[in-house]
């Protein structure tokens, strides 16, 4: 099942929409019965197409940096989930969907109607109902087309329940999900799942390839492994690894560690780098580098080191990464520095960022890393940490998520940005699921969720101060 996420409740069960879509239907059917349900359903069917097009005219707004591209998908949904970069400019994503009227009232038949006391048919009923909201395909907005599209059907009665996909190939043209049948989810809602995963293609007609029970897929720059987190006999999640062809399936490391990078020799990877948490908050770094040999699985430990504060542009081997500390007055401040994979040798970008702050990656080639407050509010003019609450200097300071230039150490919020965002390849695009308000057919308000993708095409308006 999806962990919990912080200050983000998590959406009503779909049986729950269910029955509420279902009471909209006869109170529509009640209240309509003298004009005819068919016609309230091309009615509502037109009002929400015009309110579609009307919402276009204002997708594009800037913010700080760049361009925030809204409205992307062809209508609102109840969660976004799954979202990937196939590549630069396609971006992928999973929806569940709003159900149309004609939809819930199919399932609200006489004949879909069961006694309680049927156990299998009420089981059927349930998944049956289930899969309106959750069997989706993944859908594509490709930028450079300006469209979006289904490109792959998943298998039937399944779902991404915090399976941590789907994964593209660096090509694009293999995609790996884990996936949890439905009515596992269903008799299991408060009970872990295992994952199973499966390899697809789009466009191919063949069935998808079961790589066995996984999640958090993961692909190798040259396409040739795919690394996933996997529970053993002690429940513990392990990191293992299997050829994109399905075959040489292994253990990479005894804990499901974050892989920070990998060893390239002539575009090939010959080793991974994996990110170690280290428990001694008195240590100077918060992390140690685990290199594993994949011909062989060697590992040995990296211990970073390094005094340096110096900025500058992370390079293709560096990795960015926070560090918290209080002074002597309880004040908590984090330190943003880059540590470079092989050596461990780190340099600080900076020291005395106001508040706790998490690194989730890089974008513009290195020039800057993106920050999310941890541990505290995550609104817009809070404090970023329980702990510490600073006077904020706008024009340095923020408190929402935003990017720390390694060109000059400041700081800069972008707004409406969301923690669990992805960023694109070449780091110029940020997406993110954006949380709104909306109604169920106009009538039940219900929290919705649109795709946000901040296209950074001013990145000095980022990365250094404006010139007066």
């Amino acid at each position: 099942m999806r962990s919990q996420q912080p200050g983000r409740s998590k959406p009503l069960h779909p049986l729950i929409w269910g029955c509420l879509g279902c009471s909209v239907v006869v109170l529509a059917a009640v209240i309509l019965g003298a004009v005819g349900v068919r016609v309230a359903i091309r009615e509502i069917s037109a009002a929400q197409e015009v309110k579609r097009k009307a919402g276009m005219a204002e997708a594009l707004r800037r913010v700080p940096g760049g361009v925030l591209r809204c409205n992307l998908m062809a209508e609102g949904c109840m969660e976004l989930e799954a979202l990937a970069w196939r590549d630069n400019d396609r971006l992928t994503y999973m929806a569940m969907k709003m159900p149309s009227i004609a939809e819930m009232m199919a399932m609200s038949q006489p004949g879909m109607v069961v006694p309680f006391w049927d156990e299998e048919k009420m089981k059927k009923h349930s998944i049956e109902m289930a899969a309106i909201f959750l069997n989706n395909p993944i859908r594509q907005y490709d930028f450079g087309r300006a469209a979006e599209t289904a490109v792959v059907d998943m298998p039937e009665n399944t779902v991404t329940e915090g399976c941590g996909g789907p994964a593209w190939s660096p090509q694009g043209d293999k995609v790996v999900v884990g996936l949890v049948p439905v009515d596992m989810v269903l008799e299991m809602a408060d009970t872990d799942v295992e994952a199973t995963l499966y390899l697809g293609s789009p466009g191919d007609a063949e069935e998808w390839i079961k790589l066995g029970p996984g999640s958090w897929p993961e692909w190798s720059p040259d396409g040739r492994w795919i690394t996933y987190r996997r529970a053993e006999e002690n429940k513990r999640q392990a990191r293992y690894l299997v050829a994109a062809d399905g075959a040489g399936n292994r253990r990479l490391t005894e804990a499901a560690y974050h892989i920070w990078g990998w060893e390239m020799a002539a575009g090939v990877c010959t080793g991974v780098y994996l990110r170690i948490g280290v428990e001694d908050d008195s240590r100077p770094f918060p992390w140690e580098v685990r290199y594993v040999r994949l011909a062989d699985g060697e590992s040995k430990r990296i211990s970073l080191h390094g005094k340096v504060q110096k900025l500058g542009p992370l390079s293709p081997v560096e990795r960015g990464f926070t560090k918290r500390w209080k002074n002597d007055k309880g004040e908590v401040f984090t330190r943003i520095g880059a540590v470079e994979l092989a050596s461990g040798r780190v340099r600080w970008l900076r020291r005395d960022l106001p508040g706790a702050w998490g690194c989730t990656g890089e974008i513009l080639g290195g020039r800057a890393v993106v920050l999310v407050p941890c541990d505290g509010p995550k609104i817009a003019g809070a404090s970023a940490s329980s702990d510490f609450e600073p006077d904020f200097d706008p024009d340095t300071e923020c408190a929402g998520p935003g990017v720390l230039s390694a060109r000059d150490g400041q700081f800069r919020e972008i707004p409406g940005l969301a923690e669990s965002h992805k960023i694109s390849p070449a780091g110029n695009r940020i997406a993110w699921a954006a949380q709104t308000e909306g109604t169920l057919y106009g009538m039940i308000p219900v929290p919705v969720e649109a795709m946000a993708v901040l296209d950074i095409i001013y990145p000095e308006e980022l990365l250094t101060d404006r010139i007066e």
